[in-house]
């Protein structure tokens, strides 16, 4: 049985940067756009501090967006492997 590829696995990088964004740019050694993902994170969550109520779906669109950016990139990085 042959054993699963985790090197660059483009779920576990959409989960990491679901949760924690950035996190899954960084599992992929990608530095620079796990960088750039925090930092979108920050200025958009200093925004929406700034909003009394923030509807539930925006926190949740963010992570998905980010762990999409992550997903993608995680496919990049694979296809220029081989």
């Amino acid at each position: 049985m042959k054993k699963p590829d985790l090197k660059n696995n483009p779920i576990i990088a959409f989960m990491l940067s679901f949760l924690f964004p950035g996190i899954g740019m960084f599992y992929l050694k990608s530095w620079r756009n796990g960088l750039i993902n925090i930092a979108i994170v920050v200025v958009l969550g200093f925004f929406l501090y700034q909003v009394e109520t923030v509807p539930f779906f925006i926190p949740v669109f963010i992570g998905i967006a980010s762990g999409a950016w992550a997903y993608l990139e995680a496919e990049v990085v694979r296809q220029k492997q081989v």
